[in-house]
C-alpha cells in the first residue's frame, strides 16, 4: 500500500462523477459525497496488487504507522482518502474497496482517533487542502505488511500503537 500523509489546517472534498470502478464501491449516500474538516491528517491511500496476498497484515502495519504519525502531528481529524494515483500496480477494485473498508474498521476499533472520516471509493473528487508546512506535515510511505505484528492475520483492529 502506498500512503501519502499531509497534515492540513483545512481539508475538503466533493464527488464530481463516478469512475469506471464505481460498481465495486456500491451505493454511497449523498451525505458521504462531500466532507470537510479543520486540523486533519489526510491519508491518501493506494491499495496495490501485492497487498492482495496478506491484506490483514498490510492493514495492521498501515494502521500502526498512520496512528504513530497522527499522534506526532496531534491532528484532530484523520481522513482516509482512496487515491489510486500513487501506484501503477493497483489491486483489483473489489480488493481495494475491501482493504479500505478493513482500514476504516481497524481505526474504528483501535481507538486513538476522535474523528475518523473517509472519502468514497470509485469516484472522481475535487479537493482543497491547506498543508501546514512544518517538518512532519508531509510523509510518504510504502507498507508491505512485513513489519506487522504476528497476530495481524487475526484482527487488524487491535492496536498496540500509541495515538
Amino acid at each position: 500500500m502506498r500512503i501519502l500523509m499531509i497534515h492540513a489546517s483545512s481539508f475538503s472534498f466533493r464527488v464530481t462523477e463516478a469512475t469506471s470502478v464505481v460498481a465495486a464501491a456500491g451505493d454511497v449516500p449523498d451525505e458521504e459525497k462531500q466532507g470537510s474538516s479543520g486540523d486533519s491528517l489526510v491519508c491518501f491511500l493506494s491499495v496495490e496488487k501485492r497487498d492482495e496476498d496478506a491484506p490483514a497484515k498490510v492493514v495492521a502495519e498501515a494502521r500502526e504507522k498512520i496512528l504513530a504519525h497522527f499522534g506526532q502531528v496531534k491532528a484532530e481529524t484523520l481522513w482516509l482518502y482512496p487515491y489510486a494515483h500513487l501506484s501503477s500496480d493497483l489491486a483489483s477494485p473489489r480488493m481495494a474497496q475491501k482493504v479500505l473498508a478493513m482500514m476504516c474498521d481497524a481505526f474504528s476499533r483501535a481507538g486513538g482517533v476522535a474523528s475518523l472520516m473517509r472519502a468514497p471509493f470509485g469516484y472522481y473528487k475535487a479537493f482543497d487542502i491547506k498543508a501546514k508546512g512544518h517538518p512532519l506535515s508531509e510523509l510518504a510511505l510504502t507498507v508491505t505488511g512485513e513489519d506487522a505484528s504476528e497476530d495481524a492475520d487475526e484482527d487488524p483492529g487491535e492496536s498496540k500503537a500509541v495515538a
